[in-house]
């Protein structure tokens, strides 16, 4: 059975039709504004600037290394974490042929004295005889040619004791040079820190100047940050910060800017994801924490914040 409209209806219809559409866009429900993101920072301290960084320690880490050829004898054992004091033995070479030598250059010292002492005493009593000579000669109680030879004797005497003087010195030089390489046989602590990682174990070679030890002072973690080079007019020293791990732990750490460097130079660190190429030129910025609460050479990410 269809269904049949009449002209008059359809007109009807129609003009329902264009009086009802406006109204459905009229009354048509308001879609709510997307929630805004929450800040990063307070709400008085907006982000101006955002940098990669690295945790530090004030004055550096350093890579020690032994000044002779050797095979190691001991290493140190130490506590990780546990502050070492300044000049702490960190390793030991293996000294006995350097023992050996110092015992061989310590008597060879002693045969010298014993040469300087006999000498010496020889030369005194040259001289007393001269002494002794010289009124008799001149009453002529003694021929001259005894003058002559006890003369030629003292100065022959006194000639070979200045020899025996300076090899006496030179035997003293070369014991100390044998102690000063005795010295160098072993590995200290420069200053005050701690032993981050021993590279050697016990009877291994190792070479001279080659790195063995990372060592990291006893001083406080700081944090530097490279900073894109257009983004250096937003910061200056002083200026507040924040510091989260690069991963977003959500632990974020208070940081003051201390340093800004007087150079721009190449980026090693990558920011937002993207890879680190020679085109990336940065400045350094040097942040004091207020927490140390980082790992030493963890990655985190700087934001600076407006204000003082």
């Amino acid at each position: 059975m269809r269904l049949r409209i009449s002209r008059g209806g359809a007109l009807l219809l129609a003009i329902l039709a264009i009086v009802l559409l406006p109204l459905l866009f009229v009354f048509r429900p308001t879609p709510h504004p997307a929630s805004a993101s929450p800040p990063t920072a307070a709400a008085g301290n907006p982000v101006v600037a955002a940098a990669p960084g690295r945790v530090d320690v004030e004055g550096g880490t350093r890579h020690l290394a032994l000044q002779l050829d050797g095979v190691v004898s001991e290493v140190a054992p130490f506590d990780e974490g546990a502050v070492l004091p300044a000049g702490a033995v960190l390793l030991r070479l293996d000294d006995r042929q350097s023992y050996a030598e110092q015992q061989a250059a310590a008597l060879d010292v002693q045969r010298l004295q014993l040469g300087v002492d006999l000498l010496q005493g020889q030369l005194r009593l040259a001289e007393q005889q001269l002494s002794r000579l010289q009124p008799l000669v001149a009453q002529q109680a003694e021929p001259a040619d005894v003058l002559r030879q006890a003369e030629a004797q003292s100065r022959q005497l006194a000639g070979d004791l200045a020899q025996a003087r300076i090899a006496l010195e030179a035997g003293r030089l070369h014991q100390k040079m044998l102690a000063m390489q005795q010295a160098q046989h072993q590995l200290l602590a420069p200053e005050a820190g701690r032993v981050l990682r021993i590279d050697v174990h016990p009877g291994e070679s190792v070479s001279r100047g080659t790195p063995v030890v990372w060592f990291a002072p006893a001083a406080p973690l700081i944090v530097h940050a490279e900073l894109d080079e257009r983004l250096l007019a937003r910061v200056h020293v002083g200026m507040p910060a924040e510091v989260e791990t690069e991963y977003g732990s959500g632990h974020v750490v208070q940081a003051q800017l201390a340093r800004i460097a007087a150079h721009v130079g190449p980026a090693r660190l990558p920011a937002d994801g993207e890879a680190v190429t020679d085109d990336n030129r940065v400045v350094d910025c040097t942040l004091e924490l207020r927490d140390a609460d980082f790992l030493l050479g963890q990655r985190v990410i700087v934001r600076f914040l407006s204000g003082t």
